[in-house]
């Protein structure tokens, strides 16, 4: 059995497999095993990843061998560097020898002191331009490999996908920790609740709310630490989430704290689903409002007795304009009854019938005073009364009238 003849690009690429295998470290170690690939096939001194702007281009990685003649972060003037003609042109540029090229009077050769260089342009994900060049400031003793522009095409496009899988990875990273900084340090209380009512991660807000530590409270469920008379309310919310009734629902619940007491909040929770749309956990959010529905308490008492003034002052108005109704008809009746006494006269059988009449206007009139008074139309007088003389004086007139 023939053993199959492989070419030179077959060959490459097995190496290039190779390097990826054996990074463990992550896509740095990978980009900078690849830089350091390259410049062993191409028979460089160092291997390097460039950002290009409108002015300025940034190392950002190199190879191991380079770090020191180009570290990562230092920044070169567009006019003074090869990669910036790759980059900005978007083709693959290979100088053998500068001195002896076109580009002998540039400056990456003039200035820089630059004698051989290979650069492929690539793409960020962003749309930012760069390059992967390999260069030294030594003359070469060796023609560039027949095989260059092949090779470095393939290690440039091994590079890019790296390059894109690490910034996909900082992303995520980036995504993560903001994740984290905006669930740990939430001015609210932030819970992933399971199906079965589980505190599966909880925040420090939600902590302090309720006054347990996260290890106290992931060991129970939120209908332990529920008021039992929002309990009914919460689960058959629940239930409406879980048949996709209702995938969010809101509402007012009181939780039992650690200690005992009762706080009131704001409960928001929301059914999360995988891509199949099966349920996998709630998102809650509980918002504190203990002291707010406390002001709205006061709030509504001082708004009853508001209530309760406003109605007692129109009793008073209703008060006052029917005792002064009234005192007009007793000042008939009094005067009326006085005129019928003077003309029939104390000898008159009619008289002791008069004067009781004339008793009990002046009764009345004493009662619409109050009135007036309560009304805020007239003085309530205060005095000193002696219950028996004034027991006594009452008989009397009684007697009189009789």
């Amino acid at each position: 059995m023939s053993i199959p003849e492989y070419s030179e690009g077959d060959k490459f690429l097995r190496r290039i497999h190779d390097v990826a295998i054996g990074c463990r470290e992550g896509f740095l170690d990978e980009v900078e095993g690849l830089l350091e690939l390259g410049c062993r096939e191409f028979g460089f001194e160092v291997g390097a990843v460039t950002e290009v702007n409108e002015e300025f281009l940034t190392i950002l990685y190199t190879s191991a061998s380079g770090s020191e003649k180009l570290p990562p972060g230092e920044i070169i003037a567009n006019c003074d560097a090869f990669c910036a003609e790759v980059a900005n042109r978007g083709q693959p540029l290979h100088i053998e020898d500068a001195a002896t090229s076109e580009w002998a009077n540039h400056p990456a050769y003039t200035k820089l002191g630059l004698n051989a260089y290979v650069g492929s342009p690539i793409r960020f994900s962003d749309g930012r331009k760069g390059s992967v060049c390999f260069l030294s400031w030594v003359k070469r003793t060796s023609p560039l490999p027949e095989f260059i522009h092949d090779h470095s095409l393939l290690l440039t496009q091994r590079i890019e996908s790296v390059l894109e899988r690490l910034e996909v990875s900082e992303a995520l990273r980036e995504s993560e920790a903001l994740f984290r900084a905006t669930f740990e340090q939430a001015s609210v209380g932030i819970a992933h609740v399971g199906l079965d009512g589980s505190w599966l991660k909880v925040n420090q807000s939600i902590c302090d709310i309720l006054g347990y530590t996260e290890q106290e409270l992931r060991a129970l469920k939120f209908q332990d630490v529920t008021h039992p008379s929002d309990l009914n309310e919460n689960l058959d919310l629940l239930s409406s989430a879980l048949k996709k009734e209702a995938g969010q629902y809101s509402f007012r619940k009181r939780y039992i704290k650690r200690n005992g007491a009762t706080v009131w909040t704001n409960l928001t929770t929301q059914l999360v689903c995988d891509k199949d749309g099966k349920a996998q956990y709630f998102i809650s959010i509980i918002e504190d409002i203990t002291e707010k529905r406390r002001a709205e308490e006061t709030t509504k008492k001082f708004e009853e007795r508001v209530q309760e003034a406003q109605k007692l002052e129109s009793l008073g108005v209703l008060a006052g304009g029917i005792a002064h109704d009234f005192n007009n008809l007793l000042t008939a009746i009094l005067g009326n009854a006085i005129m019928a006494k003077e003309s029939v006269g104390e000898s008159s059988t009619l008289w002791n019938q008069l004067k009781q009449i004339e008793t009990a206007a002046h009764h009345a009139a004493d009662l619409t005073n109050q009135l007036l008074a309560y009304g805020g139309k007239g003085a309530l007088v205060a005095q000193r009364v002696d219950p028996v003389s004034y027991t006594h004086l009452r008989a009397h007139e009684t007697e009189a009238d009789l």
